[in-house]
């Protein structure tokens, strides 16, 4: 995919996307909030429909464990 069809296909896969449902409360601060599985609902379907795919890569820098998605 070269870089001006990904951005097309990111584009459209956007338009498809609904909106990630606040299903969470901050009990500190009082607000809602999308957590990771409400994210994913809203994204994973779109993203694969134009040819993403979501991955993970775990690592450890001088900052300490972090993981990339």
């Amino acid at each position: 995919m070269t870089e001006v069809n990904a951005i097309t296909a990111l584009n459209m896969a956007q338009a498809d996307m609904g909106a990630a449902i606040k299903n969470q409360k901050n009990s500190y601060l009082g607000n809602s909030y999308a957590d990771l599985t409400a994210v994913q609902e809203a994204v994973f379907d779109a993203f694969a429909a134009h040819g993403f795919a979501i991955t993970q890569e775990g690592g450890r820098d001088d900052f300490g464990q972090y993981m990339d998605t």
